[in-house]
């Protein structure tokens, strides 16, 4: 329930309503010193006006110091999931920073003068990042997969797997035909890739039952929830990669569609601004050496 109220505050803090504007007062007001004073003062009260006559007052009293209990367990809960995400959120970035350190390291390594390899060796430091930094965020084992799309000399789409990170297998890469999506037939990126809409997909366990194959397609743990991210390096283009995060746990990533969103914003879309950014500097160095 709490979790609810603070997904709820968090979305709406911005607004300029009277609710959200009375409980960032009252919140700003909730100092650590002012509960022990409120306790103290009510029992002091309670000690030397307990009489049939003070009924009333006494009934006041009690009901304000409930509401204050009340109060600040929500006030210390919410400071604590502040804590937690700030912590999160930070680890996330500092794997960002060290990456990405990593990462100029190899393209200023002679080995990638050409600009080739670059994305797919910024794909296995984002899979290896994420598996360790999620997994430890989450408590549940995940699955990283990184699908490349691009278009050979025929113009048709091919599409290649070129990281994977799990408990069982570490980064890896496989060519994948492209071939047309057939429902509950083929892998369900194929369908993303088809559709080419670059918004980000999640399915909780109802949708993957319905959308993901069981039959030619054996999955080695069973995937209870799923984010997917499509990049496209120009509106009008075609998907340039997808990044794909399997939830091997109930409730991996949360409990609603908003807990989704906020897990997506909070510690999803860093790494996946790290690999456009990794995929348009091979895109560039790759164009202005075939001038």
């Amino acid at each position: 329930m709490k979790i609810k109220i603070f997904n709820w505050v968090d979305r709406n803090k911005d607004t300029d309503t009277i609710l959200i504007n009375f409980l960032k007062l009252m919140y700003s007001l909730s100092f650590d010193w002012l509960k022990p004073i409120i306790d103290i003062a009510a029992s002091v009260y309670l000690s030397y006006y307990l009489n049939p006559i003070n009924y009333l007052a006494i009934t006041i009293i009690i009901i304000i110091l409930f509401l204050a209990n009340v109060w600040y367990s929500y006030v210390n809960s919410y400071k604590n999931h502040e804590y937690k995400i700030r912590r999160n959120a930070g680890a996330v970035l500092n794997e960002i920073s060290l990456i990405m350190t990593t990462l100029d390291d190899y393209i200023n390594g002679e080995s990638s003068n050409d600009g080739k390899g670059i994305f797919e060796y910024a794909s296995d430091l984002i899979s290896c990042s994420m598996y360790d930094v999620l997994k430890e965020i989450t408590g549940c084992e995940i699955r990283i997969s990184v699908i490349q799309q691009f278009h050979e000399y025929n113009t048709k789409r091919k599409c290649t797997m070129i990281s994977r990170r799990s408990k069982k297998r570490k980064s890896c890469s496989k060519d994948i035909k492209l071939v047309k999506y057939i429902d509950k037939k083929d892998y369900y990126y194929l369908k993303i890739l088809f559709d080419n809409k670059e918004t980000y997909i999640y399915l909780d366990e109802d949708d993957i039952n319905e959308k993901f194959c069981t039959g030619s397609r054996r999955q080695e743990q069973k995937i209870f929830q799923y984010i997917g991210i499509p990049e496209k390096v120009k509106s009008d283009s075609d998907i340039a990669f997808l990044l794909q995060i399997d939830g091997m746990g109930k409730n991996t990533f949360g409990k609603s569609k908003c807990e989704f969103e906020d897990f997506v914003n909070n510690y999803i879309f860093p790494y996946t601004n790290f690999l456009k950014h990794a995929y348009n500097i091979e895109r560039k160095i790759t164009e202005i050496n075939r001038r």
